[in-house]
């Protein structure tokens, strides 16, 4: 197993391809989240001991096999910041109004609206071996298989 006396994924001098998978599986599960791959990359050293330095390796070797997925994830993070970024000045804009306006009544109390309260519907990701999946419309598979020759 991936924590079979031997300490944390990663650190062991032997990985076995059963690590690599576990890795792939953790790394899809936060590309779900949206995380980027400083988070991805704290969240499995602090969740499930996983080396930094493996995890990165892991993600390099998927990254080159899936580059095309990659960029349009680079991408949809940069929108999720956008979405963030507006949800904020959105609020500040809100909570500035009813003192602009000498705070008539009507504007307190009112729910603020939020633009992409959710992440907007995505098609589910999926991976093939070798390269990217087109149209990355299969919800289950995993990322192909990295395995070190």
């Amino acid at each position: 197993g991936a924590h079979a006396k031997r300490g944390p994924v990663g650190e062991a001098t032997k990985i076995s391809c059963n690590d690599i998978q576990l890795v792939q599986n953790l790394i899809e599960r936060c590309l779900q989240m949206y995380m980027s791959q400083k988070e991805v990359v704290l969240t499995l050293q602090t969740k499930a001991e996983v080396d930094p330095g493996f995890t990165m390796l892991v993600w390099q070797k998927l990254e080159e096999q899936n580059r095309e997925f990659f960029q349009a994830y680079a991408l949809r993070l940069q929108l999720k910041d956008q979405i963030a970024l507006f949800n904020h000045l959105l609020e500040q804009q809100a909570q500035a109004m009813p003192k602009m306006a000498g705070a008539p009544h009507q504007w307190r109390g009112m729910s603020t609206p939020r633009m992409g309260q959710q992440m907007p519907t995505m098609a589910p990701m999926g991976f093939q071996h070798g390269g990217f999946q087109q149209g990355m419309d299969r919800a289950q598979g995993g990322m192909g298989g990295y395995y070190p020759g």
